[in-house]
Protein backbone atom coordinates (compact mmCIF):
# COMPACT_ATOMS: atom_id res chain seq x y z
CA UNK A 1 0.00 0.00 0.00
CA UNK A 2 1.23 3.92 -0.32
CA UNK A 3 0.09 6.41 2.44
CA UNK A 4 -1.90 9.36 0.96
CA UNK A 5 -2.45 12.62 3.19
CA UNK A 6 -6.18 13.94 2.53
CA UNK A 7 -7.77 16.81 4.65
CA UNK A 8 -10.94 16.58 6.11
CA UNK A 9 -13.89 18.82 7.08
CA UNK A 10 -13.95 18.32 10.97
CA UNK A 11 -17.24 16.66 10.98
CA UNK A 12 -16.71 14.28 8.42
CA UNK A 13 -13.32 13.00 11.25
CA UNK A 14 -16.13 13.00 13.42
CA UNK A 15 -18.68 11.00 12.11
CA UNK A 16 -16.09 8.51 10.94
CA UNK A 17 -14.97 8.51 14.54
CA UNK A 18 -18.26 7.38 15.72
CA UNK A 19 -18.35 5.02 13.42
CA UNK A 20 -14.93 3.20 14.64
CA UNK A 21 -16.00 3.64 18.38
CA UNK A 22 -19.18 1.76 17.60
CA UNK A 23 -17.05 -0.60 15.95
CA UNK A 24 -18.97 -0.54 12.22
CA UNK A 25 -14.78 -0.28 10.87
CA UNK A 26 -11.56 -0.89 13.00
CA UNK A 27 -9.81 2.55 12.31
CA UNK A 28 -9.98 5.72 10.02
CA UNK A 29 -8.30 4.10 7.76
CA UNK A 30 -10.44 1.17 7.05
CA UNK A 31 -13.28 3.16 6.63
CA UNK A 32 -11.93 5.73 4.24
CA UNK A 33 -10.13 2.34 1.93
CA UNK A 34 -13.97 1.12 2.33
CA UNK A 35 -15.08 4.52 1.07
CA UNK A 36 -12.85 4.81 -2.10
CA UNK A 37 -13.68 1.17 -3.04
CA UNK A 38 -17.24 1.94 -3.11
CA UNK A 39 -17.17 4.58 -5.08
CA UNK A 40 -14.52 3.33 -7.71
CA UNK A 41 -17.10 0.24 -7.84
CA UNK A 42 -19.94 2.71 -8.59
CA UNK A 43 -17.49 4.66 -10.72
CA UNK A 44 -17.32 1.57 -12.68
CA UNK A 45 -13.15 2.56 -12.98
CA UNK A 46 -12.13 -1.11 -11.58
CA UNK A 47 -13.82 -4.17 -11.50
CA UNK A 48 -14.20 -6.40 -8.38
CA UNK A 49 -14.66 -9.53 -7.81
CA UNK A 50 -17.71 -10.88 -5.33
CA UNK A 51 -14.98 -10.59 -2.28
CA UNK A 52 -14.58 -7.07 -3.41
CA UNK A 53 -11.12 -7.63 -4.61
CA UNK A 54 -9.32 -6.15 -7.60
CA UNK A 55 -9.00 -8.39 -10.59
Amino acid sequence: MKAVTVYLQIWMVKEIDRLVRQGVYKDRSEFIRHAIRELLRRERVIPFTDRGIPK
